[in-house]
């Protein structure tokens, strides 16, 4: 009897050595598998492709097609329209005029610079120091196409870098050919919008020579159209009156939307809702400040100032305006 109750006691114990052999086993094989998924993923991600860089400045301009501006009617100059209204628009009036100290305008800047539309600056006057808008402004290319890196103007939500030749100690502005369109960090290229073939045909339908070619100066995006001022910085009489517009280029397709009449703005502008409201004038010539229909380029409002406009900045329902010598706060209405 007890031999029988050993064997049977011997027989449970092979039994349950055999069970723990059995359910060790696979947890062998199963480490043995993560091991391979390790190493198998470790091998995808060193097999991963690496992100491609983008594109410098200079290779986004060399890359980038321009939009040429053109005209189909030349001797129109002045005179095209889209013939459409806009709607609100403002009335000013003149609330008040105090003399200036003349060389005060940094003050009146630094004071204003809010409500300003745009600030423009010269590469004579960069600044040291990095992450400032001219050390960004620095990786813009030097040169294109044969035209020379000049000022540039920051917007809200973007920057426009004029090139130009470089006749004035890098002051292109002053003989700008080419405007180029950048993203508010200057990394990226949006438009390159090219004058050239536009002032050629400007000055042979004028019979004008390139002492009177234009400046393209002052410069505002609002959705597809490029607004720009025209004008060359001497007396209206030495372009035969042809001076001083105002133009809304379709940056899309690179022609007009509209060219405003002569004499109608050489300094900054300021679009308030479909209006604008800019000015002209010069040494021994009238003074006036315009608003115009942002639609079609038309004047709808005019008023004689002492000096010539140079500078607005919009705030709330007053304008404040920089003249030469004089500093005017003109009411907005609609």
């Amino acid at each position: 009897m007890k031999k029988c109750i050993y064997a049977a006691w011997a027989f449970l114990a092979l039994s349950a050595c055999q069970g723990k052999q059995s359910q060790t086993e696979p947890a062998g094989d199963a480490s043995a598998v993560d091991s391979e998924v390790v190493v198998q993923d470790q091998n995808s991600e060193e097999a991963m492709p690496e992100k491609p860089t983008k594109p410098t400045l200079a290779e986004q301009m060399a890359n980038m097609k321009p939009l040429a501006l053109v005209v189909e009617s030349p001797e129109h100059y002045g005179m095209i329209s889209l013939n459409t209204k806009g709607e609100g628009l403002v009335k000013l009036k003149v609330l008040s005029c105090r003399e200036n100290g003349i060389t005060d305008t940094d003050a009146w800047i630094a004071q204003n610079k809010e409500g300003m539309p745009y600030q423009s600056f010269w590469m004579g006057n960069l600044k040291e120091g990095e992450d400032t808008p001219f050390h960004k402004f620095l990786a813009m290319p030097e040169t294109y196409d044969g035209l020379y890196r000049g000022d540039f103007e920051i917007h809200p939500g973007y920057n426009v870098v004029a090139y130009g030749e470089n006749k004035f100690n890098n002051q292109i502005g002053y003989d700008c050919n080419v405007l180029v369109v950048t993203d508010n960090d200057f990394t990226e290229i949006k438009k390159i919008v090219d004058f050239r073939p536009f002032t050629k045909d400007f000055l042979e339908s004028y019979d004008l020579n390139d002492n009177c070619a234009p400046t393209y100066s002052g410069y505002t995006v609002v959705g597809d159209s490029l607004y720009v001022v025209m004008t060359h910085h001497t007396y209206s009489s030495a372009s035969k009156g042809n001076n001083a517009y105002l133009m809304s280029i379709d940056l899309n397709k690179g022609w007009l939307n509209w060219m405003t009449k002569t004499l109608t703005c050489n300094s900054q502008f300021i679009i308030i809702d479909n209006s604008i409201v800019c000015g002209y004038g010069f040494s021994g010539e009238p003074h006036h400040v315009y608003v115009l229909d942002r639609m079609s380029g038309e004047r709808v409002q005019t008023l004689s100032v002492k000096k010539t406009p140079e500078l607005f900045s919009l705030d709330g329902n007053k304008l404040h305006m920089r003249t030469y010598s004089c500093d005017y706060v003109l009411e907005v209405t609609k």
